[in-house]
């Protein structure tokens, strides 16, 4: 079967057949331009879901160590809190008196009892003194040791 058709509806179809092949021209290349822009912005977002889990890494590990430093730093003040109590609290030391004259210091009475042995004293001849017994001066007797609070006003003894 053959068509038979005009002159000038053959030139208005070669025409709407040229645009349209201009028009799948362009639509093709907007659409390339499209697809590349397309392809950038996926390879952005993948570079930025990284970084983002990047990030949340780096704020896990910044919690952890938040905590980590929260807790030292609680149990440092802990430890403050009790050394400064154990300043302030009154200590006691022990006085070895020789004839009335200091001989020397000890954290306890029997840290004395062992320095005066050690200077030749027997163990019969040194006397304890309580802290409420002011009566001995000291000076009548060889050894004595004396109890003496640290930290009180006027070094109570």
């Amino acid at each position: 079967m053959i068509a038979i058709c005009r002159t000038r509806t053959l030139r208005a179809l070669r025409a709407d057949l040229v645009e349209a092949q201009a028009a799948t021209g362009a639509a093709q290349s907007e659409a390339e331009k499209y697809s590349r822009e397309a392809g950038l912005l996926n390879d952005g977002l993948i570079r930025a879901e990284a970084g983002v889990e990047d990030l949340l890494r780096r704020v896990a590990e910044t919690t952890a160590a938040v905590l980590e430093a929260d807790r030292e730093a609680e149990v440092l003040r802990r430890r403050l809190a009790e050394a400064e109590a154990r300043a302030a609290a009154p200590r006691t030391v022990f006085v070895l008196l020789r004839r009335g004259a200091l001989h020397s210091v000890h954290e306890s009475r029997g840290a004395a009892e062992k320095a005066a042995v050690a200077d030749g004293a027997c163990a019969c001849c040194w006397v304890a003194v309580t802290a409420g017994d002011v009566a001995r001066s000291g000076y009548d007797e060889p050894w004595v040791i004396r109890p003496f609070v640290l930290g009180a006003a006027g070094g109570k003894q």
